[in-house]
């Protein structure tokens, strides 16, 4: 039961944790195969990452058998996030600091990660910092958007994330993930909303299935 529910939840939200976590990690080794115009264009976005430090949007994620499960994420930088999907998805992910909570709530189960031991910790370090694992293997601007490819370094075969930006003001809208098995999840962002006040209880987590209550800080 157990390891089937933490392969539930690595399927589910590995699109929205892992591939955010993963957004434009240049490499040297990445950096270097790019021309001048498209290293440009990945420190334009390195730095808008960088400047958002809270975030909140709903968001529409489409698998490649045609399934959709809605939800909201919510960032505050550094360390907290939460990500709440609409039923009848029963998953909650709250990142309080130093933790990261999975909640199934039909389940009434709670797995425990160090944030440190998660992806997540790339997106909602204090800086964003980029290591040599991620490779850029594509940058374009066609028609007011801007596209980034990006997969790990001496392992496509893992997968690849693809995002898209909207310029004028620049906001990431959407990606696409390609897993190892050549699966394809589409995720769109949605009433965008960047460096707004968000109340501190969203990032503590309280059970609400069957088990009864607690909070995380």
């Amino acid at each position: 039961m157990i390891e089937r529910f933490h392969a539930k939840l690595a399927n589910l939200t590995a699109v929205l944790i892992i591939a955010l976590a993963s957004t434009l990690g240049n490499s040297a080794q990445g950096a270097a195969a790019l021309k001048p115009e498209e290293k440009a264009t990945v420190a334009q976005v390195s730095a808008y990452l960088n400047g958002i430090r809270s975030f909140q949007a709903r968001f529409i994620q489409v698998s490649q058998n045609g399934g959709i499960a809605e939800g909201r994420i919510y960032i505050q930088r550094p360390g907290r996030m939460r990500i709440e999907y609409k039923p009848p998805v029963p998953l909650l992910i709250v990142s309080t600091g130093k933790i990261l909570i999975l909640y199934d709530r039909k389940l009434d189960q709670v797995t425990h990660l160090p944030l440190s031991a998660s992806p997540a910790s790339f997106l909602l370090a204090d800086k964003i910092r980029f290591s040599g694992r991620i490779r850029v293997i594509g940058v374009k601007r066609l028609n007011g958007r801007i596209y980034v490819s990006v997969a790990e370094k001496g392992r496509p075969d893992k997968g690849s994330l693809h995002l898209m930006f909207v310029t004028n003001p620049l906001k990431l809208r959407e990606w696409i993930v390609i897993d190892a098995q050549r699966r394809r999840t589409k995720v769109v962002l949605i009433d965008i909303r960047e460096g707004v006040k968000l109340d501190p209880k969203l990032f503590l987590f309280e059970r609400t299935g069957k088990g009864g209550g607690g909070d995380y800080r």
